[in-house]
């Protein structure tokens, strides 16, 4: 090993627990020494040793001053993507001086040296989670073979030396380019979103990146990109408002009375009243993402048409559907983008949203494009919004002709318990605490929601008509089957019970938790697929989600009517897969084992549940265990751990399919095979 200064600071750190976005309290300590093994309470030390390097995962060549950070808690398994999520949201808390209570991970950090090695000594065996940050690069983690790709626990044994660990990572990337008006002149104060692109079974997933304004030159960049997929949008939205709503904001707000209105606004993603815009008949327009002091659109014509820039996607698309993916590498940087905004003319649309008891006022109406899937609804990208009046009329102006749905959905919004929230500074970190881990309760109102098809040409559309509908729901009841006592009735209503849509945005309801008797009950969903995801409950495990009719623990669910006879059933039979790898070559094992379904192609068309595509890492010996796992028949094969894992890519699980072994797994089974190291062809 090439002379180095290592050192290593052991601090501990506060782990969130109870909901999430709560902070965590921390008591500051005197800073502990150089190589200080930590304070009272602390893991024992031990003589184990960990050694690695950091290195560019493009280039290869080592990464020095890089930040090393390991966790390991005394006792019990380790949760890697939690424990390592926890850690990067207490990132501006990783320093030493900070003391946490019984339990709590043991945290150690050290600096990498010029050719990228770091150090860990002393230590005792345990599973270590190991992550990374440095200038210029993504945090990232042991065990991760892509940017966002999973991190892998590492398990040191009773006094092993682990000397050939590497940490790879990645540059950011960066897009650049400029935003112009129909003339090609630059177009000052644009707003510029960067969509990150994702392949999860097959379907294309779109989330919300950053947003970034086009200056005085209409040059826009977005730095600090996770390498990927990318489309660059500048999105236009058209927002009406009915003149009376935006009084009886301004009459509240005199009042002193606007939380009711608010609330409501809220539940149904309504856009809030303004006094700007231009004035069309009885509705208030603003023309979102122009600024109107530089870049104001042309008043309606003779025939009363107005003409309004329409949303486009990098090079020349005006809908997601045509739009281009832009591949990004790791440190990449594409320049010279242009973004040309389209000014159209536009018509109008009207109608009506009829509720159970009649005509709703007050609740927002969406208009979306056609083949947005996998686009949040409240991103920004609708092409129209705007709310109802007291008769339950909408009207949506400035839009382009093109394919749409009009949408509503009112998700009332929880009533939350009222405490006292303290405030503290540490670090320079502003921490808010509440004095009650009590959940909201549930809100009384149910969710609404409804849709229609609209296609817009050249004339004015009328007389669409929304008709609102209850959510629909998933109730039954849990049962546990095993030799444990059942949980205590606590237990039971502090476990929570999601709906996760495969597809597009899932609404944010809140999570159903059962009574003392176990019985459950969803907030209801437009109808669409999800995957039901109940939380973990002490020893016990999901066995099976029988809903609709058929199991689907690991499958989705079509919600397409009220399903009130649910079972979920827990077991403490613990399933394992476990066994040995072996290599070619003498030396260390470093590999990962996948497993997944052995009907690949039933489980990618039903959305591809990770609960069915578990990993481990392999020991140094070769030693591995899927713990956890669901009983069934699988594909199981090991790679290296250079691989290019990813079971949310139908081509990888093509490829593993070829090369992996079938096994079967029943109930409460600690099944032991034997593996040689694959290679994908």
């Amino acid at each position: 090993m090439r002379r180095g200064s290592f050192v290593v600071l052991a601090t501990w750190l506060v782990v969130l627990t109870g909901a999430a976005g709560a902070a965590p309290q921390v008591t500051p300590r005197p800073p502990a020494p150089a190589g200080a093994r930590g304070t009272p309470g602390a893991a024992e030390t031990g003589t184990g040793l960990i050694v690695g390097t950091v290195v560019d995962a493009s280039s290869g060549a080592p990464i020095s001053g890089a930040v090393v950070t390991a966790s390991v808690r005394a006792a019990g398994p380790v949760d890697a993507p939690g424990e390592l999520a926890a850690l990067e949201r207490l990132a501006a808390l990783q320093a030493a001086g900070l003391q946490a209570p019984a339990g709590g991970p043991t945290i150690l950090r050290a600096f990498t040296t010029s050719d990228g090695r770091f150090l860990f000594r002393d230590l005792p065996p345990g599973t270590y989670n190991i992550s990374t940050s440095a200038n210029g690069y993504l945090t990232s983690a042991f065990g991760r073979q892509r940017p966002d790709g999973p991190p892998r626990p590492l398990t040191l044994g009773d006094g092993e030396r682990r000397t050939t660990v590497s940490i790879r990572m990645w540059k950011y990337a960066s897009i650049s380019g400029v935003v112009v008006d129909e003339t090609g002149a630059p177009a000052v104060g644009i707003p510029v979103r960067a969509l990150r692109v994702t392949v999860v079974g097959e379907a294309r997933r779109v989330s919300p990146g950053p947003t970034t304004y086009s200056d005085d030159r209409g040059y826009f960049r977005f730095g600090g990109l996770t390498p990927g997929g990318y489309l660059i949008a500048a999105p236009m939205t058209s927002i009406a408002v009915p003149v009376s709503a935006i009084d009886e904001y301004y009459t509240a707000m005199r009042s002193g009375d606007t939380g009711e209105l608010m609330r409501e606004r809220l539940a149904s993603g309504a856009p809030m009243p303004t006094t700007g815009g231009l004035r069309v008949g009885d509705q208030q327009l603003q023309l979102s993402g122009i600024p109107t002091r530089t870049l104001a659109p042309p008043a309606p014509g003779p025939d009363g048409r107005i003409l309004a820039y329409r949303t486009v996607f990098a090079p020349a698309a005006s809908t997601i559907a045509d739009a281009e993916v832009l591949p990004l590498a790791s440190g990449e940087t594409r320049a010279n983008l242009t973004l040309q905004l389209q000014l159209s003319p536009t018509a109008s649309v009207t109608g009506q949203v009829i509720g159970p008891d009649g005509p709703v006022s007050g609740i927002g109406v969406r208009l979306l494009p056609d083949g947005n899937t996998g686009l949040v609804i409240d991103n920004g990208f609708e092409t129209a919004t705007t709310v109802t009046n007291a008769a339950g009329r909408f009207v949506f102006l400035g839009v382009p002709a093109g394919s749409y749905t009009a949408k509503v959905q009112r998700v009332p919004r929880p009533t939350v318990p009222v405490d006292v929230t303290r405030l503290s500074v540490v670090g320079g970190v502003v921490m808010t605490t509440s004095g009650s881990s009590a959940p909201p309760a549930p809100p009384t109102e149910p969710v609404l929601w409804a849709s229609a098809p609209v296609g817009v040409g050249a004339t004015d559309v009328a007389d669409v008509v929304l008709t609102l509908r209850e959510g629909l729901r998933l109730s039954g009841r849990l049962v546990f089957d095993g030799a444990s006592p059942q949980p205590p009735a606590d237990r039971l209503q502090a476990l929570t019970i999601r709906l996760a849509a495969v597809e597009g945005p899932t609404i944010q309801a809140q999570p159903a938790r059962p009574d003392a008797d176990g019985r459950f009950e969803t907030a209801g969903y437009p109808p669409g697929r999800y995957f039901v995801t109940p939380g973990s409950i002490g020893a016990w495990s999901v066995r099976s989600i029988l809903a609709g009719g058929r199991d689907v623990v690991a499958d989705a669910l079509d919600l397409d009517r009220d399903i009130d006879d649910a079972v979920i059933t827990f077991t403490d039979r613990r399933t394992s897969l476990g066994g040995t790898v072996t290599t070619t070559t003498p030396g260390e094992v470093d590999a990962v084992v996948v497993a997944i379904p052995a009907d690949y192609q039933g489980w990618i068309a039903h959305g591809m549940s990770i609960r069915r595509a578990p990993q481990a890492t392999v020991a140094p010996d070769g030693r591995f265990s899927l713990g956890g796992l669901m009983p069934g028949d699988y594909l199981v094969a090991a790679f290296d751990a250079d691989a290019p894992v990813n079971t949310q890519d139908p081509e990888f699980v093509a490829a593993m399919a070829r090369v992996a072994t079938p096994v079967r797994v029943a109930e409460g089974e600690q099944r032991q095979v034997s593996l040689a190291v694959a290679r994908l062809r």
